[in-house]
């Protein structure tokens, strides 16, 4: 990791907790439409097949909208199902927008579809409690994605031989973005993200 203050996850999720509380429901709404924006200009959006979204919790950036234009275009929206026994694993179901969905553990909303494998996936969307321009982020601190993702850790985003096929994009507000010199610390089972996304900026960290 490049030198600079690091923010360990405890503290960087602390971080980026607190400064999304302060956002009111409005400003939120209004972030989460020009994330939205941002989003479908970006290329990995030009001609996907199979994009994983997720459910937003309250006060997460919410994108629900977007996954219904992403339907309208012919994409295949899947969203997290979390293991209903109590482990900390997860898979990706498709969603549709008249799919029965059904509250999880956590009280969040997840589809009934189909599952669908990691491999088919071209560009998965993260919502994020904390981010930085280097690529790291971090969640609620469960782990789900980072255990579901951990095959992709250490390759590239490509199509040749070494590289991954996902494209991993976080998103978060700004606010809950740390700037240089401040760099979140990666830890050896967090897998880095391709694209960073608030409403104010993309970043490609690995570009």
């Amino acid at each position: 990791m490049a030198s600079g203050n690091p923010v360990h996850g405890a503290q960087a999720r602390s971080i980026g907790l607190g400064a999304r509380s302060q956002l009111h429901r409005q400003d939120r709404a209004g972030a989460s439409e020009l994330i939205a924006r941002r989003l479908s200009g970006l290329t990995e959006f030009d001609g996907p097949r199979h994009v994983a979204g997720y459910w937003p919790v309250p006060g997460e950036v919410d994108l629900r909208g977007f996954w219904h234009q992403l339907h309208d275009a012919g994409v295949t929206v899947c969203l997290p199902r979390i293991d209903p026994t109590g482990s900390r694993s997860m898979e990706f179901r498709r969603w549709h927008p008249d799919c029965t969905m059904t509250d999880n553990r956590y009280g969040i909303p997840e589809p009934d579809g189909e599952p669908v494998s990691l491999e088919c996936l071209d560009v998965v969307v993260l919502p994020c409690v904390a981010l930085d321009d280097l690529g790291s982020r971090v969640g609620m601190g469960q782990g789900f994605y980072d255990r579901t993702l951990a095959g992709l850790a250490g390759l590239a985003p490509g199509r040749g031989p070494g590289h991954r096929p996902t494209t991993l994009i976080g998103v978060a507000f700004e606010v809950q973005r740390l700037r240089a010199p401040d760099v979140i610390v990666r830890e050896d089972w967090d897998v880095p993200l391709d694209v960073v996304v608030t409403e104010s900026a993309v970043l490609r960290p690995g570009a």
